[in-house]
């Protein structure tokens, strides 16, 4: 059984944010910043999806949800909120800043970093250890690096050089291992055309140039690192060819990911690739930003409501195109992604819904969405655009923190979850 808190319906116009596509969004509206929730909505406590072991069906029980739509106005075009050092990091592209967010104080740092105009910053790393924030920048091809305490530019790497001699190649996501940092270059080249994709490579503590590898399929979307029995991983995203229309979104070509095992040489690392099959429905496929569960993986589709899994150990989809992990069954037109994912330590998935303004819940014990479709918005008048979420957990306490893409604001979802989770 789920609960469906609203059927979301009069939505003007629809808003694809295809994960490799330019991020130059223009916002509609703007937030109240107050530190009161605009609207909140608390859900009835009802049956889950998932048995307990030796306990009858749907005993873990949905939790009392409150959505707060607008708890702080953010920059434009917000892409990621990513918790790190304490804080929620706010990339906003089209203001080329990053702003942070303390969870636990509710101060907020506008433009805490300033990446210079017409960088168009995607993503942010941040690497405490040696006290700085990573932020690629789209458009100039070029990594920022900011000084964690003050948000200084300490530098930018690969904006003096372009051509064949160019480090990155619209750079979008970035991960850490302990002697690296893994930047994802999508080769995009407008709509619908990708280059052949790649990773750059540099090292963690000297940021010097380390290589720049070649992937098996295009649109070389996100990095994620992962442990592999031999030792530091990295997991490679190739979304595909995305093709954006007034119809929605769809993937051209191959879509698949690599899996990449650090041993010995970095420019040379071990690499095995899987590849999602082609479906027949254009908008199956494209997977997305992975989400690591234990040794699971979890990929929303950029394009369709589905989720793909993988299985680490075994190097192989549990839910590919064939079978995927759908969040809703409706007939056309269909609301498509772009869909983010964040884990909470109960291994509840929350899931944003871009063109629904909704957030979705997706118990991973058994693969079965437990909440469907909770509206985020402040209004049902315009589209206001989940882009990304971050969860945030302390003592008695979920929040997921949520960011608009269209109406520059932050919200958040505080749960409430019953003993049978402890």
């Amino acid at each position: 059984m789920l609960w469906d808190p609203l059927k979301l319906s009069g939505r003007s116009g629809s808003v694809t944010r295809a994960i490799a596509a330019s991020a130059l969004f223009w916002a509609i509206g703007c937030g109240d910043a107050s530190d009161r929730p605009t609207v909140t909505y608390q859900a009835p406590a009802g049956p889950g999806v998932c048995a307990l072991e030796d306990a009858p069906q749907g005993t873990r029980g949905t939790p009392d949800i409150v959505v707060h739509p607008n708890i702080q106005a953010i920059g434009s075009a917000s892409n990621e909120v990513v918790l790190g050092a304490g804080y929620l990091w706010v990339v906003e592209s089209t203001s080329n800043t990053v702003s942070r967010f303390n969870p636990d104080t509710a101060r907020f740092d506008a433009h805490f970093i300033d990446v210079g105009d017409g960088r168009n910053p995607y993503n942010v790393a941040v690497d405490a250890e040696n006290k700085r924030v990573l932020i690629t920048n789209w458009l100039t091809n070029s990594l920022s690096v900011a000084d964690l305490n003050t948000g200084k530019i300490i530098t930018e790497i690969g904006a003096d050089v372009s051509g064949e001699d160019a480090i990155f190649d619209a750079p979008q996501g970035l991960t850490l291992t302990p002697e690296h940092i893994y930047i994802a270059n999508t080769a995009y080249r407008g709509p619908g055309d990708y280059a052949p994709g790649s990773v750059t490579i540099l090292s963690r503590d000297s940021l010097a140039f380390v290589a720049k590898l070649d992937t098996a399929h295009r649109n070389t979307a996100y990095v994620q690192a992962v442990s592999t029995p031999s030792g530091p991983g990295v997991v490679v995203v190739n979304t595909g060819a995305l093709e954006v229309t007034n119809q929605g979104a769809f993937v051209r070509g191959v879509s698949s990911i690599e899996v990449w095992e650090e041993r010995g040489d970095p420019a040379a690392p071990a690499r095995r690739t899987y590849a999602l099959e082609v479906s027949e429905d254009p908008r199956n496929g494209a997977p997305g930003r992975p989400v690591v569960a234990d040794d699971t993986l979890y990929f929303p589709s950029a394009t369709a409501p589905a989720v793909f899994k993988f299985d680490l150990p075994n190097r192989q989809w549990l839910r590919d195109t064939s079978d995927p992990i759908r969040l809703h069954e409706k007939a056309a037109p269909v609301r498509d992604g772009t869909f983010n994912a964040a884990l909470d330590s109960r291994g509840i998935l929350y899931l944003s819904a871009l063109n629904e303004d909704a957030v979705y819940l997706l118990d991973t014990a058994c693969d079965e969405v437990l909440v469907r479709a909770i509206p985020v918005g402040t209004s049902d008048a315009q589209l206001e655009g989940p882009q990304h979420l971050e969860v945030v957990e302390t003592a008695g306490s979920t929040k997921v923190y949520f960011v608009m893409t269209l109406s520059n604001a932050m919200g958040k979802i505080t749960l409430t979850f019953g003993p049978e989770y402890d």
